[in-house]
C-alpha cells in the first residue's frame, strides 16, 4: 500500500490552494493582525493621534451618547484652551472641545469600542489592512499580466508598514488601500478597460481623502498622469471622460463627509487641506521653513532612526545605496559583491536593532523591498507608469505635509501610497531577475515588520508604564512641559486635572491657575530633563517630591511642588 506523503491531503498543495482563495486569504490575514494585536497593551498606542481618538471613544463611552466633545475641566480659567491637556484640542462654536480630525473613523470605531474596548475598534485598520493587501494583488496582475498576484497580497499584508496601522487606531491602513485600488484602475483604463470605471477610482480617492489629506495628493497624480497618457496616445474624449468619471465618483464620499462634519460643527476636510497649503505660501512665514522640509522629506524617505535627521538620512542612505549597488553587481552577475553589499545592509539594521527599538521613519528602510521599485528597467509601461505616480507624489507630499512630525512616525506614514507602489513593483520579476537580492531584500523586509511590530508592543507597555507612574506620584494638577505626552494616555487622561504647556508663559499660567483654584500641590512633567527654570517658578512654591521614570528610553521627571503658604 502506498504511503501518504506530506505533501498529500491536507499537505502543502491543499494549504498553497487555501491560501489563494479571495475570503480564505482575507479571513486568514484577518486573522494573524488579531493575534498579533494580543501584543499590544490596549492602554497604550503608536502615537499622539491615536491616544486622542481613543480619549473622545472612551468620553463617548461614558456619556452613552456620540458625541465629539471631550470637555474640559479648567475652561473657566482658560477659555481658549492653551493649556487643554489634549494639545491641539480646538474650542468649537457651540462651546464644545473637539481634539480628532477625521469623523467617519470616529464613527465607525464609537459601536465597536462601546462592544469590546479599544481591541474590537482595532477590526477597522486591520479590515484597511486586508483591503491593501488585496489592492497589491490587483496592481501586481496589473503590471504583470503572467502573475496572479498573490505574492503581493501576503508581502503587503504581513511584511510592510501596513502591519504597524492595522494594529493601532490609525486611518492610515484605509487611505492607502483607496490609493493602490484606484491606482490599479487607472493604469486598466490606459490599458483598454472602460472609461466609467473610473468613477470606481474616484470614489476609492475620495473615501481615502476623507480619511488622509495625503490621498488628495495621490489622486492629483495619478488621474492628471493618466489622461495626460491618453492625451499622448490622441485618446482626447477618453482623457476628459476619465477626468469626469473621476470627479463624480470623488465627489461622492467627499461631500458626503463635508456634511457629516458641518453637522457636528467639526473642521471639515477641505479646511484643513486648504490650511495645509496655506502654509507654504510663498509670502507667508512657513517659506522660510523650506530647509525644514527637505531635512523632514529626508528624514521620512531615508530615515533609519527618529534621533538625529541628518544622521538618520545618511543611515538609511547608505542602506538604499548598499541595496541598489546589489542590483547592480547581480544583473552582472557578481554575485558574491552582490551578496557583500546585501550583508552591509543587513548589519546596519542590525546594529540599529541592538540597541533600543524605535520608529524606522523612512520610507524605503522600514519597506526595503520599495527600493527594487525604483528601478524600472525592463519592466512593463503599466509598472513604468505606477513608478512615476508614487515618484511624482513624493515632493508633494514633502511640500504639504505637517512639519515636526518626520521622526516619531513608522514608514513614512504620509508617503505609504508610494511604499506600496513601489515595493509591489520591485517583486514583479524580482525572482527571476534578481534571485539573490530578491530573497534577500525579502528577508530584510520581513525583519524591519518583526522589529516594528516588537517595537509597537514595547511602546504600548511604556506607555502604559508612564500613565501608572504618573498617577502613583502625582498630585490632583499636572502640568506636562512637553505638549504631546498627555495626548498618548489615551482613555486614562479622561477626567484627569491635567495641563499641557508648550512654553514658560503657558507654565506659568497653569501654575497660577492651580492657584486660583485653590489647589495645595501641583506636579510638573519634565520630559527629557526640561525642569522648569527657576526664574518661572514662584517664591512660594517648594519641591516636596521628585519621581524619575522613562517613556521607551526617554528620562522623565514627575516633581511635586507646594505652594508654601495658601
Amino acid at each position: 500500500m502506498q504511503r501518504r506523503g506530506f505533501g498529500s491531503g491536507w499537505g502543502w498543495d491543499r494549504a498553497r490552494a487555501l491560501v489563494r482563495r479571495p475570503v480564505a486569504a482575507c479571513l486568514i490575514l484577518l486573522v494573524l493582525y488579531g493575534g498579533l494585536s494580543l501584543l499590544n497593551d490596549p492602554g497604550g498606542h503608536l502615537g499622539a493621534d491615536t491616544g486622542a481618538k481613543v480619549h473622545t471613544l472612551e468620553v463617548n463611552d461614558r456619556t452613552d451618547d456620540l458625541t465629539l466633545d471631550i470637555g474640559y475641566w479648567a475652561e473657566a480659567h482658560d477659555p481658549s484652551g492653551r493649556l487643554h491637556p489634549l494639545h491641539q484640542t480646538r474650542r468649537q462654536s457651540d462651546g464644545s472641545w473637539v481634539a480628532v480630525t477625521t469623523l467617519p473613523m470616529l464613527v465607525a470605531g464609537v459601536p465597536l469600542y462601546e462592544w469590546g474596548g479599544y481591541r474590537a475598534t482595532l477590526l477597522l485598520p486591520m479590515l484597511g489592512a486586508v483591503f491593501a493587501a488585496l489592492g497589491a494583488r490587483s496592481l501586481s496582475r496589473r503590471i504583470d499580466p503572467d502573475t496572479d498576484g498573490w505574492a503581493a497580497f501576503w508581502m503587503v499584508g504581513l511584511a510592510s508598514p501596513v502591519v504597524i496601522y492595522a494594529l493601532d487606531f490609525w486611518e492610515h491602513s484605509i487611505g492607502v488601500a483607496c490609493i493602490i485600488g484606484a491606482v490599479s484602475v487607472l493604469l486598466g483604463i490606459v490599458d483598454g478597460r472602460p472609461v466609467w470605471t473610473a468613477v470606481g477610482a474616484g470614489l476609492l480617492l475620495g473615501t481615502g481623502a476623507v480619511m488622509r489629506n495625503e490621498v488628495l495628493v495621490y489622486a492629483l497624480v495619478s488621474v492628471g498622469a493618466t489622461c495626460l497618457v491618453l492625451l499622448g496616445r490622441r485618446r482626447f474624449v477618453a482623457a476628459v471622460a476619465t477626468g469626469v468619471a473621476t470627479l463624480v465618483g470623488f465627489a461622492g464620499p467627499w461631500f458626503a463627509n463635508a456634511w457629516l462634519e458641518s453637522a457636528v460643527e467639526g473642521q471639515s476636510r477641505a479646511d484643513r487641506a486648504v490650511g495645509t497649503a496655506s502654509r507654504v505660501d510663498p509670502t507667508g512665514p512657513e517659506s522660510l521653513r523650506l530647509g525644514e522640509r527637505v531635512e523632514e522629506g529626508l528624514q521620512t524617505l531615508f530615515g533609519l532612526v527618529s534621533g538625529d535627521p541628518v544622521t538618520s538620512a545618511l543611515l538609511g542612505g547608505g542602506v538604499v545605496l548598499a541595496v541598489l549597488v546589489a542590483m547592480r553587481a547581480e544583473r552582472r552577475s557578481d554575485t558574491t559583491f552582490a551578496v557583500v553589499a546585501l550583508v552591509a545592509a543587513g548589519l546596519v539594521y542590525a546594529a540599529d536593532a541592538l540597541g533600543d527599538l524605535g520608529f524606522v521613519p523612512g520610507m524605503l528602510v522600514a519597506f526595503p523591498l520599495a527600493i527594487a521599485g525604483l528601478r524600472v528597467r525592463g519592466r512593463s509601461s503599466a509598472a513604468r507608469r505606477a513608478v512615476v505616480i508614487a515618484v511624482v507624489a513624493l515632493p508633494i507630499v514633502y511640500l504639504f505635509q505637517f512639519l515636526g512630525g518626520a521622526g516619531p512616525q513608522w514608514g513614512g506614514r504620509y508617503t505609504l501610497g508610494s511604499a506600496l507602489i513601489l515595493g509591489v513593483v520591485g517583486l514583479s520579476g524580482l525572482r527571476t531577475s534578481h534571485p539573490v537580492v530578491g530573497r534577500g531584500l525579502l528577508v530584510l523586509t520581513v525583519a524591519v515588520t518583526v522589529l516594528g511590530v516588537a517595537f509597537l508592543g514595547q511602546r504600548s507597555r511604556g506607555v502604559v508604564g508612564l500613565f501608572d507612574d504618573v498617577d502613583a506620584a502625582s498630585a490632583d494638577v499636572l502640568i506636562a512641559r512637553q505638549a504631546f505626552v498627555l495626548r498618548e494616555a489615551g482613555a486614562a487622561g479622561v477626567g484627569k486635572r491635567w495641563f499641557s504647556v508648550e512654553n514658560e508663559a503657558e507654565f506659568t499660567a497653569a501654575v497660577d491657575i492651580t492657584r486660583e483654584i485653590g489647589e495645595e500641590r501641583f506636579t510638573v512633567l519634565e520630559w527629557d530633563g526640561a525642569a522648569p527654570p527657576e526664574s518661572v517658578l514662584p517664591d512660594d512654591v517648594i519641591e516636596v517630591d521628585r519621581t524619575m521614570t522613562d517613556f521607551v528610553g526617554t528620562p522623565v521627571g514627575l516633581v511635586t511642588y507646594e505652594f508654601a503658604a495658601v
